[in-house]
């Protein structure tokens, strides 16, 4: 398993900011006493976001392969018209 390259900068994406607040949240909301939770949610549910907020914080770190069909990132879309050439 590897990480992105640039996964010092991942607390500026958006991604990461919105999983880093349901997990903070799901977490806060769990250490608060149960008298003062709403009765109707329960502790495996509340447990359940915190995991899904961690989880995508991970999954969005780690360093996914493309399809062994992918084109190059770099090559121009199929139906992009051919370059001119320089002069």
């Amino acid at each position: 398993m590897r990480l992105v390259d640039n996964w010092q900068q991942s607390w500026k994406w958006i991604s990461m900011q919105a999983s880093a607040a349901v997990t903070t949240l799901s977490v806060t909301w769990i250490a608060l006493p149960a008298d003062i939770r709403t009765p109707h949610l329960q502790t495996a549910e509340e447990w359940t976001v915190a995991a899904l907020g961690a989880l995508a914080m991970f999954g969005r770190l780690v360093q996914q392969s493309p399809p062994a069909d992918a084109p190059p990132a770099d090559a121009p879309p199929a139906d992009a018209p051919p370059r001119a050439a320089k002069p």
